[in-house]
């Protein structure tokens, strides 16, 4: 049928997810589909659906369990019945599924792709992610009077936070570090979890050298406060 031309899905799918919204379908079973026929509420439906040759839409939940990522909605013009066929329906359904595994593959990639790069334990970036982001920064870095300064941070004694206190806080204590760290940093600066004890900051746009002396000083000056971790 004819796709309505001033369509603005946010007024349409507003209260999908409402039980009220399904009066002939279960949102506890997978893909529900509910049909709206205009032509017969032509006055009660969005103002951009009354305003198209649209007669009726079935919508589909792409729902499965407990888990809804979205909605499929599929116009019916004037010109063709009100009524939907059973077959219909489960063509519609699916087409659903098929979204539903692409839209759920497609953001497990992502999710993926973006764990493959970031520590676990602090969620910065770890030694490859940094690496890609030290290269991509050097591809756009210009010879002006910018400066780039990558930097490393040891903690000393680490080892001994484990063997007295044990890797629980060990760990606690690392993440309060990272996040100390992370606070004394611009937006536009990247700190990294080389491995264990031991960090990578990449401060790029830097102008005066004062500017490296003063960030790593507000690091120190962070870093010396003490601990508390379980305590």
């Amino acid at each position: 049928g004819s796709q309505p031309n001033n369509l603005y899905l946010k007024e349409c799918t507003n209260g999908l997810d409402s039980a009220a919204r399904w009066p002939n379908a279960s949102l506890n079973e997978p893909f529900p589909v509910e049909i709206v026929n205009h032509a017969e509420a032509r006055s009660h439906s969005p103002t951009a659906i009354s305003a198209a040759p649209i007669r009726s839409s079935a919508i589909v939940a792409l729902q499965y369990r407990d888990r809804c990522i979205g909605y499929l909605s599929v116009f019916r013009g004037d010109s063709s019945p009100a009524d939907w066929h059973p077959d219909e329906i489960d063509w519609l359904k699916s087409v659903a599924v098929q979204f539903y595994l692409a839209i759920e593959y497609q953001q497990t990639q992502t999710l993926l792709k973006s764990q493959s790069d970031r520590d676990a334990l602090t969620g910065l970036l770890d030694r490859h992610g940094f690496e890609q982001q030290l290269e991509w920064v050097l591809s756009q870095f210009k010879s002006d009077d910018r400066r780039l300064v990558v930097a490393f941070l040891d903690i000393d004694r680490f080892k001994m936070v484990n063997y007295t206190l044990g890797h629980e806080c060990g760990d606690r204590f690392l993440v309060e570090v990272a996040q100390r760290v992370q606070a004394c940093l611009s937006p536009s600066h990247h700190l990294a979890r080389w491995y264990g004890a031991r960090f990578a900051l990449l401060c790029p746009n830097l102008i005066q050298p004062q500017d490296i002396l003063d960030g790593v000083q507000a690091i120190l000056n962070a870093l010396s406060q003490p601990f508390y971790l379980s305590d």
